[in-house]
């Protein structure tokens, strides 16, 4: 981070005590995949979040992982001893060879990718054998990997990283977690804070924009019924809270959340997405109309 400029997102330190990392992670997007105005600024936008404190990185989900990985470099060419990149256990890009090898095969390769960037998180699925989940713990003792993180599910403990999607729109993994031993770290990496872009403000706008006289009833009527849940959501928003902060506040809430993965935001959205990391937690009020019950380790 540049000399004398305040950190605004916090950090967590992650169960285990391997890393920290911060609160908000952001996903490295892959030129193909990008909106315009983040495929042209994204080096400059992941230069000025790091300014600004954010030291979590996914490429995790990418569909193109190499792609993603020469883009973080572009934006960092030199090493970094705080930076931590999420990177998936496999490379299932069409057409990669690493997609048809090993994850360990797989892993070096995108490592070698990364060039300077080694302090990697490594997340496996379902389908993660277990000859190639005891190698990937042998690479975590040998100090190859930071960590390893496995998918959230029911009878997981909080002894270990896990990584699962929670938002407003899928309050039920908050349950899940409440039903959890608790943890004395947070260990959860969140996907999916925003509900597909549902709840960054994004689509309320779209849909005021496409309410237009010339549109079709059926669109109409299909524009109405993908809002109802998120206009549904309206009470959680107030002067200082819009929808997009109120989805990091009920995220980032929840004391076993290590961060949450948010797309990189457009140019004039990313100051207020950052600003919106410290996660204020939402009232007994606020979860019970969510449906949700004040967990015995939410923030009181």
């Amino acid at each position: 981070m540049a000399p004398g400029v305040p950190r605004a997102v916090p950090h967590r330190g992650a169960v285990g005590g391997r890393f920290s990392v911060s609160s908000l992670t952001l996903t490295v997007p892959e030129p193909a995949a990008s909106e315009p105005g983040v495929a042209r600024l994204a080096v400059p936008l992941l230069r000025r979040a790091r300014e600004r404190g954010v030291t979590g990185f996914d490429l995790s989900r990418s569909a193109n992982p190499r792609a993603a990985a020469h883009r973080l470099r572009d934006a960092f060419p030199g090493a970094d001893p705080e930076l931590v990149v999420f990177v998936a256990a496999q490379d299932r890009s069409t057409g990669s060879r690493a997609a048809r090898t090993g994850p360990l095969e797989s892993l070096a390769a995108l490592r070698r990718e990364l060039g300077p960037h080694q302090r990697t998180v490594v997340l496996t699925g379902t389908e993660t054998a277990p000859d190639d989940d005891r190698d990937l713990l042998r690479l975590r003792a040998d100090g190859e990997i930071l960590d390893l993180v496995r998918p959230l599910e029911p009878g997981s403990r909080g002894e270990d990283l896990r990584s699962g999607e929670l938002s407003l729109l899928r309050p039920e993994a908050a349950q899940l977690l409440d039903s959890l031993p608790a943890a004395t770290s947070p260990f959860l990496i969140a996907f999916d804070p925003f509900g597909a872009g549902a709840l960054d403000g994004s689509w309320l706008e779209r849909g005021a924009l496409d309410r237009g006289p010339r549109t079709p009833p059926a669109a109409l009527r299909e524009l109405e019924g993908a809002l109802a849940p998120v206009q549904r959501l309206g009470f959680l928003t107030r002067p200082g809270r819009p929808l997009m902060r109120a989805a990091l506040d009920f995220v980032l809430g929840w004391p076993s959340v290590l961060t949450t993965v948010v797309p990189l935001p457009l140019p004039e959205r990313l100051d207020a997405v950052l600003a919106a990391g410290n996660g204020a937690p939402f009232s007994d009020d606020e979860l019970r109309q969510l449906g949700v019950r004040r967990a015995s380790a939410a923030r009181g």
